[in-house]
């Protein structure tokens, strides 16, 4: 596989640990126990040192590493605000969709 092709899988895996760091972050600042908001903090810094290894790795190919989140990602954030803010906002309704924005990923 020639470098760029691996640069391009490496990016869609920043990409996809992007969106896992920012959608545990938005997950905790739903979350009202403190102790599962540690959780999603806890997700979104593995999350986040995942993505810092992917652009060194990407650096070492030659290639321009990714910082961004997908659209994908970004939109369902969104929906786990929207969903937050229009039904029972409870632990167990974010964690689901926290678990979904995982199985989609």
């Amino acid at each position: 596989m020639s470098n760029d092709k691996v640069s391009k899988v490496l990016n869609a895996l920043i990409q996809t640990c992007r969106d896992g760091e920012e959608g545990f972050r938005t997950c905790a600042e739903q979350m009202e126990k403190p102790e599962l908001q540690q959780v999603c903090r806890d997700r979104a810094q593995s999350c986040a040192a995942a993505v810092q290894e992917l652009q060194e790795l990407v650096r070492a190919q030659g290639g321009d590493p990714e910082d961004s989140t997908s659209f994908a990602g970004t939109l369902h954030r969104r929906w786990v605000d929207l969903k937050a803010k229009l039904m029972d906002r409870t632990d167990e309704t974010v964690l689901n969709e926290c678990e979904r924005g995982e199985d989609v990923a």
